[in-house]
């Protein structure tokens, strides 16, 4: 069950270039402008992706409140989100965790992609409620923009855009185009903590904090060959495909 919280409204978004808006490490970015495939592409200014944004200071808050969030979307788990959410103005939270306790990845070495896309068929496993949520809350237009975030803004971020954006008729190419902008912002998280006095050991090892587009695309072609295909793993996870699928079109997609 979501748990949502409210805070006061304010103005209309405006369209802004979100890469200028937070320090590299949030990576915060605006899905608008990918291609769906159809002579559409995903609206600006609708669906925002980021990472830890419940470390924001009153400055950065201010610098995104532009973006208009409505609806924050916090895919980490409850410990996590037990030290802070997204307090956007005008933002609803809704906690959709897709797992409860992380897997140990170790040092994926020259094996960063392949290991992080069974670690995102691990999370498919793990997270079947949350992901359902997600896609449901995303095709409903009253509450967009919406941002979408974990700690890093690539793993559980990046399955859940991955999904939404396959649904609306984006290529896998593209949807791995938008996966891999992440691999700068997680590699300079990393190295934020590290400046912060978190101790190395405490910290998923450097080839963990990347997001090489290979990953994205081992992951899809994963899911076909477990399960025959992503609507196959939705159905079988109680979404309905085509309603799905016809309200995110409706909701992000212009002409």
């Amino acid at each position: 069950m979501a748990r949502t919280h409210s805070v006061r409204a304010i103005a209309p978004p405006l369209e802004t270039n979100t890469a200028d808006l937070l320090p590299i490490r949030f990576n915060l970015r605006d899905l608008g402008g990918v291609e769906a495939g159809d002579g559409r592409r995903v609206a600006p200014g609708r669906l925002f992706r980021g990472a830890g944004l419940h470390q924001l200071e009153p400055e950065h808050l201010d610098a995104v409140a532009p973006c208009g969030i409505r609806t924050a979307i916090d895919l980490r788990s409850s410990e996590e989100i037990g030290r802070g959410s997204f307090a956007g103005e005008a933002a609803t939270l809704h906690h959709l965790p897709i797992f409860e306790t992380g897997p140990d990845l170790g040092d994926p070495g020259d094996e960063a992609a392949r290991i992080l896309a069974d670690t995102y068929m691990w999370m498919l496993g793990e997270g079947p409620d949350s992901i359902r949520g997600a896609i449901e809350l995303l095709g409903e237009p009253e509450i967009l923009p919406a941002v979408v975030y974990c700690a890093a803004g690539k793993d559980r971020t990046g399955i859940v855009c991955a999904i939404v954006l396959t649904l609306v008729g984006v290529e896998r190419e593209a949807i791995a185009a938008d996966y891999a902008p992440s691999d700068a912002p997680a590699t300079a998280l990393r190295e934020w903590h590290l400046d912060n006095g978190t101790p190395a050991d405490q910290l998923a090892a450097a080839g963990v904090f990347r997001a090489p587009r290979e990953a994205m695309l081992l992951f899809l072609t994963a899911v076909d060959e477990r399960f025959g295909s992503l609507d196959a793993y939705l159905e079988g996870i109680g979404v309905d495909v085509g309603g799905a699928r016809r309200r995110l079109a409706a909701a992000l997609l212009v002409a």
